[in-house]
């Protein structure tokens, strides 16, 4: 559990996803990615055409995969 003044710090609301990295021996407490701020980060990887995949689908893919490789 996060205490309630590190949640308020950061911008996290209590039952809600976090991210979290580690740097050496301290853990960073970060908000999670917004859609907007998702769909922003990944301008210049969607090609022209009909989207085949929802960006909150593409999202729930990526977040897993990038908490993964910043642990290593």
């Amino acid at each position: 559990m996060i205490p309630k003044e590190v949640r308020d710090k950061v911008g996290l609301q209590a039952g809600r996803k976090a991210r979290l990295e580690v740097e050496g021996h301290n853990i960073i407490v970060m908000p999670p990615v917004s859609p907007e701020e998702f769909i922003v980060e990944m301008e210049g990887c969607i090609r022209k055409g009909a989207p085949t995949i929802r960006p909150s689908d593409l999202k729930r893919m990526w977040e897993p995969r990038v908490s993964q490789e910043r642990s290593r």
